[in-house]
């Protein structure tokens, strides 16, 4: 039942013993600059987060709330604040069905703008909106007004907000003081 929660769960909102203190994941400490292609700025966010070795990303909305973990390998999710789960599947394979969508068009990107920066808990950020379609089925098209925050020093995303008749979520991700649960 949980796994099917988590499936639906990351299908709906997409479209997130050892202790942290610094960010393991710097790469460098260039700038990310954005692309004129949104396309592409979306896509080297979710590319970044996929070959990061920790995050935390949290996902609300008014039905739910779910947090997933990577830690070197680790995953981890809980739903509502229950106890955490160990997942056997990493869930940034979310994100790689993500690029693929953008990649073939199955996902639209249109009406991309940048809207100006933002410090999100003390990392500035590229704050960029757009609209996204996505084909559930013919029957099924869900378009949404997104506002996406990607690093400026390391291109990663910190958070993502979805606006549509049928979804209001936020999701934040957070790359450093990550503590994986014990289960």
């Amino acid at each position: 039942m949980l796994k099917f929660l988590f499936s639906s769960f990351l299908l709906t909102l997409l479209l997130s013993i050892t202790a942290c203190n610094t960010n393991p994941n710097k790469s460098s400490q260039s700038a990310f600059t954005l692309d004129t292609d949104c396309n592409k700025n979306i896509t080297k966010a979710f590319e970044k987060l996929i070959e990061t070795s920790m995050f935390l990303r949290v996902s609300e909305n008014a039905k739910a709330k779910q947090e997933i973990m990577k830690i070197n390998e680790q995953y981890f999710t809980r739903l509502d604040g229950e106890e955490w789960e160990k997942l056997e599947e990493d869930p940034s394979n979310i994100y790689k069905s993500a690029i693929e969508g953008i990649q073939s068009g199955d996902i639209k990107i249109a009406d991309c703008k940048v809207e100006g920066s933002k410090t999100l808990n003390g990392v500035e950020t590229h704050m960029i909106s757009y609209k996204r379609e996505m084909a559930f089925s013919p029957e099924f098209v869900l378009t949404s007004d997104m506002k996406f925050y990607i690093g400026k020093g390391d291109a990663l995303p910190y958070m993502e907000t979805e606006k549509s008749t049928s979804i209001n979520s936020k999701t934040t991700f957070q790359y450093k003081n990550i503590i994986a649960p014990k289960i």
